[in-house]
């Protein structure tokens, strides 16, 4: 969502509202004490960082299918090239040839855990609506990784120093526990704070810019090194727009097919109602 400057609250102000929502921090001992009273290493969510064996075979073979299901699509495009076809499945008994537990580390691992969730909360283009109207955009992408990864561990990136790389949020981990609770702590911060939250998601900002997009693709003045005619003139931009619906059909039909993310459903528990732009339409 394009959102004027002046319409955003600045880096200062970001601090500020993160910190009247956090004010012992994203791992402190309030953050521990409502999304696992339990404690740490007893709680469903260690599993997030510390999946078995099962877990592990489950996400690899996911993860080569899914690859496969891409490189199928790359063949039926002849302008692309594709590798070689499926490959074989790992086994359970490669897995654990190659697992090595690894050491429980509490305090980083909900830091890490905060820091993912709120990349699905503040970016990946869902906005953060503050109570006076003024988005709490943390940036882009890579952008608002890095916002996080400062805000988090009070110092910039650098040689010797462990980033977590929040990015893509709790994608890769979104499957090993239930996240709904945590998001439920998130918006409840959020709502005493008089804020709001838009939904929007890489799959809803496809969903709703596609005609944007092209119209804005159309009218921008192209390098004479890459000119439609050079790329194939008009029938090609058909056929690359052809090709673009479709994936907006696909994702829109999975979207609606899929039950809803831990990030909607979060947000139902605590204010009693779907946010606006889900479902994506």
């Amino acid at each position: 969502m394009d959102i004027p400057d002046n319409d955003r609250l600045a880096d200062s102000e970001l601090r500020t509202f993160l910190d009247g929502l956090f004010p012992h921090g994203v791992a402190g001992h309030d953050v521990l004490a409502e999304i696992v009273p339990e404690g740490w290493e007893r709680s469903p969510l260690l599993a997030c960082f510390h999946p078995s064996v099962e877990q592990l075979l489950e996400e690899e073979v996911r993860s080569r299918r899914d690859l496969d299901s891409l490189r199928a699509e790359l063949r039926r495009d002849d302008t692309v090239k594709a590798d070689d076809g499926p490959r074989r499945d790992p086994t359970l008994q490669d897995l654990r040839r190659r697992w090595k537990p690894r050491r429980v580390r509490a305090n980083d691992e909900l830091a890490e855990l905060m820091g993912l969730c709120l990349w699905d909360v503040f970016s990946d283009s869902h906005v953060v609506v503050a109570a006076d109207g003024r988005a709490a955009d943390i940036g882009p992408f890579r952008k608002s990784s890095d916002f996080l990864d400062q805000y988090i561990g009070g110092e910039s990136c650098s040689p010797g120093r462990r980033c977590f790389g929040f990015y893509w949020g709790t994608n890769t981990i979104s499957k090993r526990a239930d996240l709904t609770n945590v998001f439920a702590m998130i918006f409840r911060r959020l709502r005493s704070a008089g804020a709001d939250w838009l939904y929007r998601g890489l799959a809803g900002f496809i969903l709703s810019h596609s005609d944007h997009e092209w119209a804005a693709m159309e009218s921008f003045p192209e390098p004479a090194s890459f000119s439609l005619k050079e790329r194939g003139g008009p029938a090609d931009a058909e056929r690359l727009r052809a090709k673009f619906d479709d994936l907006v059909a696909r994702v829109r039909e999975r979207i609606l097919n899929s039950p809803p993310p831990a990030t909607v459903r979060g947000y139902r528990q605590v204010y009693g109602r779907e946010p606006r732009g889900w479902p994506p339409v």
